[in-house]
């Protein structure tokens, strides 16, 4: 029951949940068990960013970047988003690096999406795994490297990234990077 979901996550939003209040603005984002609302949900997400919660920092980061329910801001939104990553909120080191690397709205630094790319890898996240490969590979926003660029491709590798274990047989094809 979506809609009785809703009102027991209002009644604790009301006394200060913070889990309820990021449940409700949740629900207000998709219009689940409630009417849509996105103005309201920044509210809430707001609310609750305020007392540092990860989940409402990202999502309001993510609505920030986009302009829905508040008004377009990409410094607030790296501001939030940089608060959740630094607590370690994988999801918003896959959002911050993905800022950084597309600069959106902003110059791409691309030193800052290696280091968010790297963070997410070593989390064990494949897509980040294989990024920092990449980023490795080709000297982008970090030293180039065959050996670091080989270890991440491998990392993503035995988690299943195809690209990465196409990169690895070339790696090992031509003897660079591989022991």
């Amino acid at each position: 029951e979506p809609a009785e979901a809703v009102r027991w996550y209002g009644l604790a939003a009301e006394k200060g949940h913070v889990r309820a209040q990021v449940a409700l603005a949740s629900c207000r984002l998709k219009g689940s068990g409630i009417a849509e609302d996105h103005v309201e949900a920044a509210r809430l997400f707001s609310e609750a960013a305020q007392r540092e919660d990860v989940l409402a920092l990202h999502n309001l980061g993510l609505m920030y970047l986009a302009g829905d329910g508040v008004p377009q801001s990409t410094e607030k939104a790296e501001t939030v988003l940089r608060k959740a990553a630094r607590k370690g909120h994988l999801p918003a080191m896959l959002s911050l690096a993905d800022f950084y690397a597309k600069g959106a709205g902003v110059e791409p630094d691309l030193r800052e999406a290696a280091y968010w790319y790297k963070e997410a890898a070593e989390r064990g996240n494949t897509q980040a795994q294989f990024f920092t490969g990449r980023f490795y590979a080709s000297g982008t926003g970090v030293p180039p490297s065959v050996n670091e660029a080989a270890k991440w491709f491998l990392k993503a590798a035995e988690s299943g990234h195809t690209t990465s274990a196409y990169n690895i047989g070339m790696f090992l094809l031509s003897g660079t990077g591989v022991r």
